[in-house]
C-alpha cells in the first residue's frame, strides 16, 4: 500500500478518503472495507486482519457485558483499552475482544480507527 494511502486511512477523514481509493490486492481491499465499516466483506489477508474482522462480527466477552449490566461503562471502556494494548502486543484474541466491546458500547469510530492503526502500523500489516 502506498504511503499516501496509509496516511489517508489513518487520518480523521479515513472513511471519506477510502471511498476515493481504487484498492489493489487483498491487503488494500481489506483496509478500505475496514475503513468503511464492513471488513467482513473483504478477504482478511493476515491473522491480524482476521482478528480485526472477527471484532466486527462477534460479541464482547461475557464478563464485560456483565459489567455493562451493572452500569459500569467507564470500567468496560478502560478494560477494552487494556485489551487493545494486549492486541497491540500480539494477542489477537484480545484485539478481537477490544473491537467487539468498543462497537458494542457505541464507539464505532474509535473501533474502526483503532483497527486501522492495528492493521496498517503493525509489523505484520
Amino acid at each position: 500500500m502506498a504511503v499516501y494511502q496509509q496516511v489517508a486511512l489513518l487520518s480523521p477523514d479515513y472513511e471519506l478518503l477510502s471511498r476515493l481509493m481504487s484498492p489493489l490486492g487483498l491487503h488494500q481491499k481489506f483496509a478500505v472495507a475496514l475503513a468503511q465499516g464492513r471488513p467482513q466483506e473483504a478477504s482478511a489477508p493476515t491473522s491480524r486482519a482476521r482478528a480485526i474482522a472477527e471484532g466486527f462480527t462477534t460479541s464482547p466477552p461475557a464478563s464485560l457485558v456483565a459489567l455493562l449490566d451493572q452500569d459500569k461503562l467507564g470500567e468496560v471502556i478502560l478494560r477494552a483499552m487494556s485489551l487493545a494494548y494486549q492486541g497491540y502486543l500480539g494477542d489477537e484474541t484480545s484485539l478481537t475482544e477490544a473491537l467487539a466491546t468498543l462497537r458494542h458500547v457505541g464507539l464505532e469510530d474509535t473501533a474502526r480507527r483503532m483497527a486501522l492503526q492495528a492493521l496498517l502500523l503493525s509489523a505484520e500489516g
